[in-house]
Formats: structure tokens, C-alpha cells, sequence
């Protein structure tokens, strides 16, 4: 018997859980490359129709690109938890432009044609870190997870973030431009609307 064996540490973690910790968190720097890849691999694919549109069946090309997105979602918040990332000091611009890249890859992709749900659930969890983390809530980062909604026909979600936006009590923006460049919202309100019996035109007015 080796009397001279040093006794493990208790306490201390092993070399295994060292790289199992590392394999669970990433860089900023790791993390902006990854997310750029995922949406080169997004721009290869076909566009997608508009959210007004009858869904279309998610191949597997998005759902693989939905996983890999989540999973790199996940590692980020590891990372911020384990404090290798700090959006809230010195990475906010970076983290803040990463989760809105997450988000514009999410609204695209679907785990499988029956949980288009999931999508927007998922959007709703980087809009809540965005805040968690004090960034700024953007329009673009409502409008992904409006146009997430509206793939899944959540139109009272879809409306509710839409006028989310535009309630300062809601922290939202005023005046924004819906018209031109994402009329989703005011879409989901139209549908909203129609499936209440309420009034289109009060609810959009």
C-alpha cells in the first residue's frame, strides 16, 4: 500500500466535472461565432412564407437548427450563471445582439410541425433574460417573437406583445412603425379579434 498517495480533496472538482462544466458554458467571443454559423445555415434553406400564411411542415434542416439554437441558449445561461459571461457589465452590447440573432433563428424554426408552441414559449424566454439581464428590449426582439406566435396561430399572444410595444406602462415603444416593415402585429390583432366576435376596427384603432 502507497502511504504516500495524496487523499482526494474534498471539495474540489475533479478534472472530468472541470471539462463537463467548460463543455456546458461558452465564450462571448464562442458564442457570437456559433450563432453566426447557425444563421448562415439558416440562409441557405428557403424562405419561409409569411406568418399570415398557412404553416408550413418544418423539416428536419430547421428543426436541427431550433436545437442548436436552444442548446446554445442554454449554454449561455450557464456561462452567465458561472459568471464567464456578464451581460449585465462589460458584455451587454454583445449578449444583447447575440439573443436577438436567437431570436431571429427561432422564429424560422420549430423542434417539429406539432410544437410550433414550443417556438414561442422559447422566444418569451430570451424577451424575460433580456430584462432579467438589463438590456434593452428592442422592437425587432418583440417582432420575433410576434411573428413566433403567429406561426403557431397564438393570436392573443401575438396581440399582446404587439401592443406591448406601444404601452408605456408595459415599457413599450411609441411611436413605432408597423405598417411597412412587420404588419404581424396588427395582423395578430385583426385575428384576435375576428376570434372574439369583438370589433376589428375598435381593436386595431
Amino acid at each position: 500500500e502507497n502511504k504516500n498517495k495524496t487523499p482526494p480533496r474534498h471539495g474540489s472538482p475533479s478534472n472530468n466535472e472541470k471539462k463537463s462544466e467548460m463543455a456546458l458554458t461558452c465564450s462571448v467571443p464562442d458564442a457570437g461565432e456559433e450563432i453566426t454559423a447557425i444563421r448562415h445555415r439558416l440562409s441557405q434553406l428557403p424562405p419561409l412564407a409569411p406568418a399570415w400564411c398557412e404553416a408550413e411542415l418544418i423539416d428536419e434542416n430547421r428543426q436541427s437548427l431550433y436545437r442548436d439554437t436552444v442548446n446554445l441558449l442554454r449554454r449561455i445561461e450557464m456561462s452567465v450563471k458561472k459568471e464567464v459571461i456578464q451581460p449585465s457589465r462589460k458584455h451587454g452590447r454583445e449578449v444583447s445582439h447575440i439573443l436577438g440573432q436567437i431570436l431571429l433563428v427561432l422564429q424560422d424554426t420549430a423542434p417539429s410541425d406539432s410544437e410550433s408552441q414550443v417556438v414561442f414559449r422559447t422566444c418569451c424566454r430570451v424577451l424575460t433574460l433580456l430584462r432579467t439581464w438589463n438590456l434593452d428590449l428592442q422592437a425587432q426582439h418583440y417582432d420575433s417573437a410576434i411573428t413566433a406566435a403567429a406561426r403557431a396561430s397564438m393570436w392573443k399572444e401575438a396581440s399582446e406583445l404587439f401592443w406591448m410595444q406601444i404601452d408605456p406602462d408595459a415599457m413599450g415603444y411609441t411611436p413605432m412603425d408597423v405598417s411597412c416593415r412587420n404588419p404581424v402585429g396588427l395582423y395578430a390583432v385583426v385575428r384576435y379579434a375576428q376570434s372574439t366576435g369583438g370589433s376589428t376596427a375598435e381593436e386595431v384603432m
